[in-house]
């Protein structure tokens, strides 16, 4: 029947447009449960660095989180000793962050999905 495979195809393009919403949600939950993770995480001593910890959304499948302050790095990796200076410990925030988002991502992207998967089962019967 052209008619059911029409609305078909019409279904499949909600379902396409519905499931990159999901996803994208999913994607912002997580970003900014790992950008609060982080901050939470993050040595303070003038704000500065807390400050910059910032998500970006760039699609529905890829998010990041990170900061622009140039001692950013030492701070999460510490440094070596070097002459009589005697380096400094590492203080992870961004890793141990990631680490705790990615089971936060996993509980927000089943969420999407199984949204979705109840909507096509409505739809499809």
């Amino acid at each position: 029947d052209i008619k059911a495979l029409e609305q078909f195809g019409k279904g499949l393009r909600q379902y396409r447009r519905d499931l990159e919403k999901a996803l994208k949600k999913a994607m912002e939950k997580t970003v900014l449960e790992i950008e609060a993770e982080a901050k939470k995480r993050c040595p303070v001593d003038t704000g500065r660095l807390r400050a910059s910890i910032n998500p970006k959304v760039k699609s529905p499948t890829e998010g990041s989180v990170g900061t622009n302050v140039e001692y950013a790095k030492y701070v999460e990796y510490g440094t070596r000793r070097r002459g009589n200076h005697p380096g400094m410990r590492a203080q992870p925030f961004l890793e141990p962050a990631f680490i705790a988002g990615k089971k936060k991502a996993k509980k927000y992207f089943d969420a999407a999905f199984d949204g979705l998967a109840d909507f096509l089962q409505r739809k499809i019967g």
